[in-house]
C-alpha cells in the first residue's frame, strides 16, 4: 500500500501541461497573413497578426523596414522577384516570430498599357492613353506631380478586347509628369508616365505681304511704282 502511495506522489510531483497552459506558454506574437499592393513610390505592405513590434526582412538577408509598432508599412522599397518576410515580435530587439505564411515574393506588374500621351491645349491639357485588354481593369486614374487630376472608370471592365481614353482636363498650369495607374478594384495593376514641357500660350507671328503695281504720272510722264506692305497675324 505504501508503495503504490510513494508512486502517486511522485507523479503527482511532475507537471502535465493542458491544452489550456500549453497556449498560455506559447509565444504571443506571430504573423498570419500578408497583403501586398503597389504604391506611389514603393509598395504598401499589411500584415495580420499578433504583435508590439513589426518588421519586413529580406529572406536570407536584412530588415528593409521597421520595426515599427504599427502592421502596416507604407512605400516600402522592395525589389521585383525578390522574397522577403513579415516578422512580429513583443519587443523592439526581438526574438522575432518565423511564420512561414507571412513570406512573399514581389511578382512584377501585368503590362496592360499600350500608350499614354499629354498634350497642350487651351486652358489643360489632354491626355490620351490606350490598353491591349480591360480583363483585369476597374479604373484609371492620371496623377500630375504625384496630384489626382483624373479618376476614369474602366468602360468595359472584364472585357478581353482593347480600349482607348481620350480626356481633357481644365489646368492652369498643364507642364510636369503625368502618371497613369491602372486599378483592379484596390490593387494597382500597371503604371505608364509621360512627360510633359511647359505649355506657352500662342503667340501672334506678323507676316509681311508685299503688294507692287504701277501706273503713269499724270503730269511729268513718270511711272510710278507704290508698294503697300500689308501685315497680317496669324
Amino acid at each position: 500500500m505504501r508503495k503504490f502511495l510513494l508512486v502517486a506522489i511522485v507523479f503527482a510531483l511532475f507537471v502535465f501541461p493542458t491544452a489550456a497552459s500549453a497556449q498560455r506558454y506559447a509565444p504571443l506574437w506571430h504573423c498570419d497573413a500578408v497583403t501586398v499592393a503597389q504604391s506611389s513610390p514603393g509598395w504598401n505592405v499589411t500584415a495580420s497578426g499578433a504583435g508590439a513590434y513589426w518588421r519586413i526582412k529580406a529572406v536570407g538577408g536584412s530588415t528593409v523596414a521597421g520595426p515599427q509598432q504599427a502592421q502596416v508599412f507604407a512605400n516600402v522599397a522592395l525589389v521585383e522577384g525578390a522574397q522577403y518576410q513579415v516578422q512580429a515580435a513583443d519587443a523592439q530587439s526581438g526574438p522575432w516570430s518565423n511564420n512561414a505564411a507571412c513570406i512573399f515574393t514581389v511578382a512584377p506588374l501585368t503590362v496592360i498599357i499600350d500608350e499614354f500621351t499629354a498634350e497642350c491645349i487651351t486652358d489643360g491639357v489632354r491626355l490620351a492613353w490606350a490598353v491591349n485588354t480591360e480583363a483585369f481593369s476597374t479604373s484609371y486614374t492620371v496623377a500630375r506631380d504625384g496630384d489626382v487630376v483624373l479618376n476614369v472608370p474602366a468602360d468595359c471592365p472584364g472585357c478581353t478586347a482593347g480600349a482607348s481614353y481620350v480626356r481633357d482636363v481644365t489646368l492652369p498650369d498643364a507642364h510636369g509628369i503625368y502618371t497613369l495607374q491602372v486599378w483592379n478594384g484596390d490593387g494597382l495593376v500597371d503604371v505608364e508616365e509621360t512627360w510633359l514641357a511647359t505649355c506657352e500660350p500662342p503667340t501672334a507671328v506678323r507676316v509681311s505681304k508685299f503688294a507692287a503695281y504701277g501706273h503713269r504720272h499724270p503730269f511729268a510722264g513718270w511711272k510710278v511704282w507704290r508698294i503697300e506692305i500689308m501685315m497680317r497675324a496669324e
